[in-house]
């Protein structure tokens, strides 16, 4: 399947920058001992693909709720300078 939306090595910037912020993410998990899983299409890709998905535009990620507000605490001070973060509680937008 080709991706509807962009040229190929446009995805494959966006796929970086993307995994880039996984890296990230995955970093703060780990140093705070954070549960997370890939699931839908970033579950598909890394079993199926070792990767993403060819046409994957996105991560898609799930983490227990204690363990989401623990990261929404954390993460300001942990990623804050790189990285904003909107949640429906935000008062931002």
């Amino acid at each position: 399947m080709d991706s509807k939306f962009y040229e190929p090595e446009v995805l494959k910037q966006l796929q970086g920058e993307i995994l880039s912020i996984l890296d990230d993410f995955i970093r703060i998990c780990e140093d705070y001992h954070l549960e997370y899983f890939g699931i839908a299409g970033t579950g598909i890709g890394a079993l199926r693909h070792k990767g993403f998905i060819p046409w994957d535009d996105d991560v898609d990620i799930l983490m227990p709720r204690e363990d989401l507000n623990r990261f929404v605490e954390l993460f300001e001070e942990c990623m804050g300078d790189k990285y904003e973060l909107t949640t429906p509680n935000s008062d931002k937008y």
